[in-house]
């Protein structure tokens, strides 16, 4: 039990961790664009399947 709840807070720290780096890319402007979002994911499947950030 002592193992398992170990796993899960680091677990969850980890992922704070993300959030909290996330949103500080966020709020210092580094963004994708929604269009460029947009573009990717329709571009799946595809053989001109384009970088996340952008054709």
């Amino acid at each position: 039990m002592e193992q398992a709840l170990g796993g899960y807070l680091l677990l969850q720290a980890s992922q704070l961790g993300a959030i909290a780096a996330g949103m500080k890319a966020a709020n210092a402007g580094q963004v994708v664009p929604h269009d460029a979002v947009v573009a990717w994911v329709d571009s799946w499947d595809t053989r001109d399947e384009c970088h996340p950030h952008g054709p």
